[in-house]
């Protein structure tokens, strides 16, 4: 998936489709990401470039629940960076949203092979 930034100061989420139903144990999220320079999608964005909140739901409406903040990461050129995290769902419907703030510049917010495992 990809989200286009455009703009300073500009907001966007990716919410994921329904994920499955979690039995409350200790998930693990793993996915790739890449924030690219918007011309061509192939060249990093320079920092900083933003910020990424990782959030889940029971519902793709919300409310949602911070897990994993991260920002200004040092981009590769059309490569992608890998991030893990490990959070405690509740029972029930499970979706995840990257709530994306940029800072500075028009970006292309790339998200890939998304993995969650629960215990």
């Amino acid at each position: 998936r990809r989200l286009d930034g455009t703009g300073a100061n500009s907001t966007g989420q990716l919410i994921s489709p329904l994920t499955g139903t979690s039995i409350g144990g200790t998930c693990t999220i793993t996915f790739n990401y890449k924030i690219q320079a918007w011309s061509a999608n192939n060249v990093a964005a320079s920092t900083p470039w933003g910020t990424i909140r990782v959030q889940y739901g029971a519902t793709a409406a919300g409310p949602w629940t911070t897990f994993a903040t991260f920002a200004n990461e040092t981009q590769l050129n059309n490569t992608c960076l890998s991030k893990s995290f490990s959070f405690n769902a509740p029972a029930g419907p499970l979706f995840i949203r990257w709530d994306c703030l940029w800072t500075a510049g028009n970006r292309f917010w790339n998200f890939d092979n998304v993995s969650i495992t629960e215990v």
